[in-house]
């Protein structure tokens, strides 16, 4: 029977700040501010690999400001 394989998870959350979860090697790769960097891990889960690279970008200095809203949409009609 064939493995499951899961997606690589990528978040970005300003210029220069990516947070990349690779599933199959439990690894994350944090970009922030010119910097790559490697949390081996293993991380059991996508949330608890993204936690991990969020916490290295707050003792970098990452700041996180509040919660964007959520984008709204106008539909016109075309008549």
């Amino acid at each position: 029977m064939a493995e499951s394989v899961r997606p690589i998870l990528t978040r970005t959350y300003e210029t220069g700040m990516q947070i990349t979860f690779e599933p199959r090697s439990g690894a994350v790769v944090v970009r922030f501010r010119g910097r790559l960097t490697i949390l081996p891990g293993p991380f059991s889960s996508d949330r608890e690999a993204i936690d991990a690279g969020e916490a290295h970008c707050r003792q970098c200095g990452w700041r996180p400001g509040p919660p964007r809203p959520m984008p709204t949409v106008t539909l016109r009609s075309a008549w």
